[in-house]
């Protein structure tokens, strides 16, 4: 009897199957009636045609609601941060001096040294963001640099909070005593073109910073701070 039972349940679970997949036929135009007499033909006598038919519409008009909706979290998820990539480098002016009045800004022909990357970054949805992880990761020599939220390890903070703006920052390492980061010269020597990686929700968010990029980033950093240094002479 179990036996019979199950084969039955089976015989019917794939018959109703084999209905979705008429409704598919039916929807591109394919559709038989004599294909559909045969998939109830020997089934309870409440399993008509019309009966089949009306359930193999109403689940994939189901699978297809659902398959929208899914689609339209996703996008929506995806775009749950927008980021601001207008100024992505801090480069300061920096002179090799040991007159701290002569180490001003507006001294003149100062050495451009880039001390971090930083963007700002902005939580569009109602809801914090958890599970934040993020690195910068360069072409030439495939290493890595963190990212910091707001000056912090990720991992120190409690994400980032709903409908806020936060700070992505990735601090370039000291080198020696009294300068932090790079020249501009040294910044190509050992880093180069770069990539942001950027986790959150289980959401991957990828930018490339080719050297075009981020060459004509710096020269126009470096004639903006040259433009104040002469203003302020004055």
């Amino acid at each position: 009897m179990r036996r019979f039972v199950t084969q039955f349940f089976a015989s019917f679970l794939v018959r109703i199957l084999a209905g979705i997949l008429y409704t598919f036929f039916c929807t591109f135009g394919f559709s038989s009636d004599r294909l559909l007499n045969q998939l109830v033909k020997n089934l309870p006598l409440w399993v008509t045609t019309e009966r089949v038919r009306i359930f193999s519409y109403v689940v994939v008009g189901l699978f297809t609601i659902t398959l929208i909706i899914l689609l339209i979290q996703r996008l929506i998820l995806s775009k749950r941060i927008s980021w601001k990539f207008s100024r992505f480098l801090v480069v300061n002016p920096f002179r090799k001096t040991d007159d701290p009045l002569r180490d001003l800004p507006y001294c003149s022909s100062p050495e451009f040294i880039i001390t971090q990357f930083y963007v700002e970054g902005k939580n569009k949805s109602t809801k914090p963001i958890e599970n934040v992880h993020g690195y910068l990761k360069f072409d030439k020599t495939e290493t890595t640099l963190p990212i910091l939220i707001n000056g912090m390890d990720p991992k120190n903070t409690y994400g980032i909070p709903a409908k806020s703006t936060f700070i992505a920052q990735a601090i370039f390492p000291k080198v020696g005593k009294k300068k932090n980061g790079y020249t501009i010269r040294d910044f190509w020597e050992k880093f180069g073109p770069f990539t942001f990686n950027f986790e959150y929700g289980g959401r991957k968010f990828q930018k490339v910073f080719s050297e075009k990029m981020i060459s004509k980033f710096i020269n126009d950093q470096a004639i903006w701070q040259k433009n104040k240094r002469n203003h302020l002479k004055f």
